[in-house]
């Protein structure tokens, strides 16, 4: 059995070895075929229990350093977890800002297209409002006479507009509009409070 294996234990392996070796001594005095001397063996047994004595002095230090890194330890993980809860809090805000930006967005686009359909009318109602029909000259065409008289041009009147929007349309439009303009405005204090 090579001592010298305990001496990777540190100090603790260092007084294991001290107590073997004390141990020996003792056994080889015992094994004289004379009396064994009294000295030596009182000498070796005192120095066995200074053996003991260190060696458990040396595990209770051990006991408290590891007692203290494991103390340590927890306090960084009480951090670490400290950390990690206001990542996902900020998380959280930042995926309620996402849906936010995507409802407003989603209003902005719709307000848009009611705005687009508003122009629309509106165009209608100014272009049709004071316009007449306009007859123009069509090209002339063939007409067969009679009496062998000459093709005459006749009048044809312009392509027929749209018809005029009427004011139910147009009231629908504006309170539709209206309506999406109240729903932003309703949501831009909320929107501000949460920020």
């Amino acid at each position: 059995m090579d001592l010298l294996q305990y001496l990777n234990y540190g100090a603790a392996g260092f007084c294991a070895c001290l107590s073997i070796l004390c141990w020996r001594i003792i056994s080889a005095e015992q094994k004289r075929s004379q009396n064994p001397r009294k000295a030596i063996l009182q000498t070796c047994y005192v120095f066995m229990g200074f053996c003991l004595l260190l060696s458990v002095l040396t595990t209770f230090t051990e006991l408290r350093k590891n007692s203290s890194e494991l103390e340590t330890l927890k306090t960084k993980v009480k951090e670490m977890e400290a950390v990690d809860e206001k990542l996902n809090a900020k998380a959280v805000e930042c995926a309620t800002a996402e849906a936010q930006v995507q409802s407003l967005s989603q209003m902005i686009a719709s307000l848009k297209d009611t705005m687009d359909y508003m122009k629309g009318l509106i165009a209608q109602a100014t272009n049709l409002g004071g316009e007449k029909p306009v007859r123009t000259m069509a090209a002339a065409r063939p007409v067969t006479a009679a009496a062998g008289g000459s093709p005459t041009p006749v009048l044809t009147s312009a392509p027929k507009p749209a018809p005029k929007p009427t004011k139910e349309e147009l009231n629908a439009a504006l309170d539709k509009m209206l309506g999406e303009v109240a729903k932003v405005a309703a949501n831009k204090p909320e929107a501000a409070k949460k920020n």
